[in-house]
């Protein structure tokens, strides 16, 4: 047995030797490929490309100059999912940027004198007084800065005017009727409530005076101006906001209940205050009738349909140049240093 265990060691080392020196390479081969994809990685530059329209593309720097400037005061509130959500979004919204100014300088809109001179108009307005020292501080944008900004904003606006101009939109009543049955609950008022802006007078002769002038077409602010220079007690329009019914005081209850809006309400209070109220907007419980909310629909349908007209030449554009986004350099540019405290400050 001694025999036998001694001529079989050599063959135990020999094995030994060989699955030492085969995890070696393996651990070097591991290793190789980690430092081929840093390389890799590092040739790209610290500001790698995250996404390629056509020929254009976009860097991993300027997109988070934006998120940084967006959301960095929110990170701490949004989960994982949520900042992935916001970057997404973000990053299509530069994507389309880019497309629609390029689609401007393809249909010659970029050369529209009218452009220039509408920017112009806006920043020599922006530039004046206080919104000179709110653009300084704010924003630190140099009027160079500020003029192609708006420029661009202009160009996007332009081009998608223009492409939802190309397709008429009709908004039909069998449209309306339809989005109106198929959201019930979307116009039914849950409580009644009531806007008011109102008037205080401890004198109720002076008060009764403004009243009748209400009653034949004055205004608050007419009513305001006349006493003023009258030297008659003079109250301040106060806006009492939006209130519901059950918070009115008995007196008013009674009266603006049975009003419509824009009348003007007065009643004497217990306490010997002659108040006069306008009603500007009064919401009453129930459902909302069809010919009320009208005019909202159509402008929600019409809207709509050009959003969807935009999105689907959008689409189109996504496939012909085409539009490539590398997410998985996106995600792990999401980190707090990159967000919050900016590592390249």
């Amino acid at each position: 047995m001694l025999i036998k265990s001694t001529t079989f060691f050599p063959f135990r080392r020999h094995v030994l030797f060989w699955s030492s020196f085969l995890i070696i390479i393996m651990l070097l081969f591991c290793v190789l490929t980690i430092l081929m994809k840093r390389d890799k990685f590092e040739q790209q530059g610290s500001n790698p490309v995250i996404a390629t329209i056509g020929t254009h593309s976009i860097l991993c720097d300027d997109f988070l100059a934006l998120y940084r400037q967006l959301y960095s005061k929110q990170w701490e509130m949004l989960t994982a999912e949520e900042r992935k959500i916001l970057a997404s979004e973000l990053l299509h919204t530069m994507i389309q940027a880019k497309i629609m100014l390029a689609e401007a300088k393809r249909l010659g809109i970029d050369k529209d004198e009218k452009v220039t001179s509408s920017v112009d108009n806006i920043i020599a307005v922006l530039l004046s007084g206080r919104n000179q020292r709110y653009i300084q501080s704010e924003q630190e944008y140099s009027t160079k800065e500020l003029k192609n900004k708006m420029i661009h904003n202009f160009l996007i606006m332009k081009v998608k005017e223009r492409m939802i101009a190309q397709e008429p939109i009709s908004v039909t009543d069998a449209d309306i009727e339809q989005y109106y049955q198929s959201r019930p609950a979307d116009f039914v008022i849950d409580k009644s409530t009531v806007h008011l802006k109102q008037l205080v007078f401890e004198n109720t002769r002076t008060g009764q005076a403004t009243f009748r002038n209400l009653k034949r077409g004055s205004s608050f602010e007419k009513e305001i101006v006349r006493l003023q220079k009258r030297g008659q007690e003079c109250p301040e329009l106060i806006d009492i906001g939006i209130i519901e019914f059950d918070e009115l005081e008995p007196e008013e209850m009674d009266n603006i209940s049975i009003t419509n809006e824009d009348e003007y309400v007065a009643f004497l209070h217990r306490n010997g205050e002659y108040i006069i109220n306008l009603v500007v907007e009064k919401k009453m419980k129930g459902k909302i009738e069809l010919e009320k909310v009208r005019t909202k629909i159509e402008e929600i349908i019409r809207n709509k349909k050009q959003n969807d007209i935009f999105q689907n030449w959008m689409d189109i554009q996504y496939k012909k140049l085409p539009v490539k986004v590398y997410q998985n350099i996106v995600d792990s540019a999401l980190t707090i240093e990159n967000v919050v405290y900016d590592k390249n400050l």
